[in-house]
């Protein structure tokens, strides 16, 4: 003689196991599609930096290679040791501040001994405005 109380945790564990083989089959489909995404757009990236292009428009989609630069502290004790030994102590909380490195992303403040500036390349494809 079952509770209710059992029952519904028993339908609340296969609900569960339910949720958790949807997510796995829809893990092992999704992971090809992302691996052949990311290839294509390498592909794309290859062939508009070769053909020194920014954007291209087509009818129903632009495609737009674009740069990313974010500046990230490879060694903060450095960082900070330079910020204080050139009087930018307002630049310090208990890590170099985010205002510092968005200058140094910008260009519009020298570089940093321990900071290094990465530049990520991506492509951004916007679909066309539908007619209505």
């Amino acid at each position: 003689m079952t509770t209710r109380l059992q029952q519904l945790a028993q339908e609340l564990v296969r609900a569960r196991v339910m949720l958790q083989e949807l997510d796995n089959e829809y893990k092992a489909k999704k992971e090809p599609v992302e691996q052949a995404k990311i290839v294509i757009q390498d592909k794309l990236l290859a062939e508009m930096t070769k053909a020194e292009t920014l954007s291209t428009r087509f009818e129903d989609f632009t495609i737009t290679r674009r740069k990313s630069s974010r500046a990230v502290v490879v060694d903060e004790r450095k960082a900070v040791a330079f910020l204080e030994s050139n009087g930018m102590e307002q630049g310090i909380l208990k890590t170099v501040h985010p205002e510092v490195l968005k200058q140094i992303e910008k260009g519009t403040r020298l570089p940093l001994d321990g900071v290094t500036v990465e530049t990520k390349e991506y492509i951004s494809i916007r679909q066309a405005d539908s007619k209505k």
